[in-house]
């Protein structure tokens, strides 16, 4: 199955898509962005926060600007990248949100796929006060987990702001993380999905289920966020090293 089609996107129509969560929202993003360049669309790929300066492979071309606002963009379809900086820790920095909102009300791209917070490559995270930020336009936003995350203990080898996610599930440091504790991340008002509009489609999207055994896990988290009657417009399993994807609505 395609990514595209497991978040219910026709490439007719258009859509801001956000990224938030953990566990491979770089692949995923990009991954996306090549089906869509597939469809013959014009794809724009950027970021609110900050992510590795894409390879040759990832983008048709890379435009950074700080004036994102007069962007005229391409003519032709594919996938453009854009940032207002480029660093020497080879990241490309974020674009202000009210700038992607207005780049989605020009219509210049068909999508625009916005990676909304950072997560030093860990397989879960839960946000700080001022994560994630999310374009007030967006349309679908999906929320990552690494299901690499559950059995390992609640760290900062494993977890992105471990404070935060014990505040949020009630655990304790160096607790190990559950299929309940993952529920909770999913289903606070401060966690996941924190700082979502109500107006948007939510996905959960539980990554690395490299195996029967991942999966049937990915499968028990959704069983406790399901008991907590959480709306979810679907959950989305994944497992991008096997090239992957199912859907359990």
């Amino acid at each position: 199955m395609r990514l595209y089609a497991a978040l219910n996107i026709d490439p007719i129509l258009p859509e801001l898509v956000c990224f938030v969560g953990a566990g491979g929202k770089t692949t995923s993003m990009f991954k996306l962005a090549h089906e869509l360049k597939q469809l013959n669309t014009k794809v724009l790929v950027t970021t609110t926060t900050a992510i590795f300066y894409p390879e040759n492979s990832h983008s048709d071309r890379i435009v950074i600007t700080n004036k994102p606002d007069q962007f005229t963009g391409p003519e032709e379809p594919g996938i453009t990248c854009l940032g207002s900086t480029h660093t020497a820790e080879n990241k490309l920095l974020s674009i202000v949100p009210e700038h992607i909102n207005l780049l989605f009300r020009k219509n210049i791209f068909d999508l625009i796929l916005v990676e909304g917070d950072g997560s030093k490559q860990k397989p879960i995270k839960a946000p700080a006060e001022h994560e994630p930020v999310i374009p007030s336009e967006t349309t679908k936003l999906l929320g990552l987990i690494g299901l690499d995350a559950l059995g390992r203990a609640i760290d900062d080898e494993h977890v992105h702001r471990p404070e935060q996610f014990c505040r949020i599930t009630g655990q304790a440091e160096n607790e190990i993380i559950t299929s309940f504790s993952i529920a909770c991340l999913i289903t606070s008002e401060k966690g996941l999905f924190k700082n979502a509009s109500h107006l948007c489609q939510r996905y959960i999207l539980l990554n690395k289920a490299d195996s029967a055994k991942t999966e049937q896990h990915a499968k028990n988290i959704i069983k406790e966020v399901k008991k907590i009657s959480y709306s979810i417009q679907t959950f989305i399993i994944s497992s991008m090293l096997n090239n992957t994807i199912s859907v359990i609505s």
